[in-house]
């Protein structure tokens, strides 16, 4: 019975870890950091080395991937100018506008805070696995 609930737990505890790593960024979605960076050509590359590459990928994430592609694609065509054309472009219309005006610097902050929250809350979650389950299991072997 003990070894039949530890074999569970164990289970129950494994498979939330990797759940969770697959739901955030990882080795196979790099990328994503990638592309939140503007790093288009390197994500660019990096979703052609994995769909070349990997043989293992499901239909669902060949697709996700393919749409990444084009996604960047269309931002590339669609935003191609600078921000100081843009400026002076807007500014002929409006003259009293900035570059801070047209990039919403606190939207940013706030998603890069908002990135750490969620690192954070992870690590706490897995610490709390390693402090409160863990031990538990042992005393259960031990007893």
């Amino acid at each position: 019975m003990k070894k039949t609930l530890i074999l569970g737990l164990l289970i129950l505890i494994v498979s939330n870890i990797i759940y969770i790593l697959n739901c955030n960024p990882g080795n196979d979605v790099a990328y994503l950091r990638m592309i939140e960076a503007g790093q288009y050509s390197q994500a660019k590359s990096t979703i052609r080395d994995l769909l070349v590459q990997n043989n293992k990928l499901s239909e669902s994430k060949i697709e996700e991937l393919k749409f990444e592609f084009e996604r960047m694609d269309r931002i590339e065509k669609d935003f191609n100018q600078s921000e100081g054309t843009v400026t002076a472009y807007i500014s002929k219309y409006i003259p009293e506008v900035t570059g801070e005006d047209i990039y919403d610097t606190a939207f940013e902050q706030e998603r890069h805070e908002n990135s750490i929250l969620f690192a954070f809350a992870l690590f706490i979650f897995l610490l709390a696995i390693l402090v409160v389950v863990l031990p538990y299991i042992a005393l259960v072997l031990i007893y």
